[in-house]
């Protein structure tokens, strides 16, 4: 049991930004957050109450900017520099003259103050290579900072240091950070500047003067207590359930699994996309439920008992899809039939994929046909004054059949390539 978050209560707590990277970063958190994956993290280590959720997502509000930073960035100004790192606040104790030589230069700050510039929070951080400072800066949802801290964290979640940076990847070495500094304890009282304490400061005995973030964390937690107060309702979560936008391990099984069952989703890398999804779909309808394109418990046990498939559907054809009943072949079928019939549209034309100028040179070879039809048009409507304005609107109207009857064209060979690929909605 775990309370789930939605991406409507992380907007009312990390307002979105409307564009930019910054927005698509708020994404990127929020289609983590609120995964099945992100869900399943939540419930392993026993964040699951209203108190512990709040409390948890408060602290991710300095450090992300409200979800819009991934790194730090390093781009302070000089007041920035100071207010984080200046004496009395930082052991690097840098003073006015330097922070105006190193504001907006990222990596010539980091290295001052976690590398060669500060020795010992080099040792304290495990920074021991020219560039550590900036390479393994501030990351993710309560910014892991330091190359031991970077190292020891991939390999708890299980990734690679690159991989960290992902969103789902941060989120859950942030809540090994959290269940190891034993956070649970405080958010149970509510008391989000202990954890700030332990999270910003690294030990609960530190004054809060020397803490980053505490106005911001203060504030996100009275909005949390507005959005997540005590007793909210708790929900089950099906832990194998994925869907579009879900990615990870999980994801990846799901492929395998489809591509074995003779539903082939496109590339095994673990991201739960449109084809993945078309192919789940076309699973579920295979075996007489509805394509909701969702991979539920029921999927994966029907999933688990499904044979093997070794034989690729390559050669299905459209005249397959038809005679299976596909609605979208035989309306297509039969409105290419009626305009190739106006406008003596053969085979060879069909294969013509030159676009545009397969248009104008049917208009030109059927120019004298089309003419017949408009002039039997005319005496019905009226004469056209001039031959030419005659010819003209004889190649417009061709031209118009030809690319209405190209549309259709195109949809039957998509639906057909779908079928080959496993990719389509059963329909």
């Amino acid at each position: 049991m775990t309370l789930i978050i939605t991406r409507d209560d992380l907007a009312r707590m990390f307002p979105r930004p409307k564009s930019g990277a910054k927005a698509k970063i708020w994404d990127s958190y929020a289609d983590a957050l609120t995964s099945p994956e992100g869900a399943a993290l939540f419930a392993r280590y026993d964040v699951t109450s209203a108190r512990r959720v709040r409390n948890f997502l408060t602290q991710a509000k300095p450090e992300t900017g409200g979800l819009t930073i991934v790194w730090e960035s390093g781009t302070y100004t000089a007041a920035g520099i100071i207010r984080v790192f200046g004496q009395g606040r930082h052991s690097a104790g840098i003073t006015s003259a330097e922070a105006k030589r190193l504001a907006g230069n990222g990596p010539a700050l980091f290295d001052r103050v976690s590398f060669l510039g500060n020795p010992r929070k080099a040792r304290e951080l495990g920074n021991t290579q020219p560039g550590d400072g900036w390479k393994f800066r501030g990351l993710s949802l309560l910014q892991i900072t330091g190359r031991a801290a970077h190292e020891r964290y991939a390999a708890k979640v299980g990734c690679t240091l690159d991989e960290l940076a992902e969103p789902i990847n941060g989120i859950h070495a942030a809540l090994i950070e959290w269940h190891e500094k034993g956070c649970n304890a405080y958010a149970d009282k509510d008391d989000a500047i202990s954890i700030r304490k332990l999270i910003n400061g690294g030990n609960i005995n530190v004054s809060v003067a020397r803490l980053n973030g505490v106005p911001e964390v203060r504030e996100a937690l009275a909005d949390a207590k507005r959005i997540w107060p005590d007793g909210t309702a708790v929900a089950s979560i099906d832990p194998l359930s994925c869907r579009l936008g879900d990615r990870g391990q999980r994801v990846t099984d799901l492929q395998n699994r489809l591509a074995a069952a003779g539903y082939p989703c496109g590339p095994i890398d673990g991201h739960f996309g449109r084809l993945t999804e078309r192919a789940v779909a076309a699973f579920q309808v295979a075996h007489g439920v509805s394509g909701t394109g969702i991979a539920d418990a029921s999927v994966w046990a029907t999933l688990e008992a499904a044979k093997p498939v070794v034989v690729a559907r390559a050669d299905v054809t459209a005249a397959d899809l038809k005679a299976a009943g596909s609605e979208t072949v035989s309306i297509t079928a039969k409105a290419k039939k009626i305009f190739g019939a106006l406008f003596g549209i053969n085979a060879a034309l069909a294969a013509d994929d030159q676009s545009g100028l397969g248009i104008a040179d049917a208009a030109i070879a059927q120019g004298e046909k089309v003419k017949g039809i408009v002039s039997r048009s005319t005496d019905l409507v009226g004469s056209v004054p001039a031959p030419s304005l005659r010819f003209v609107a004889g190649i417009i109207a061709a031209a118009a059949l030809f690319a209405v009857w190209r549309w259709f064209d195109r949809i039957e060979k998509r639906r057909v390539a779908d079928a080959q690929t496993g990719a389509h909605l059963g329909r």
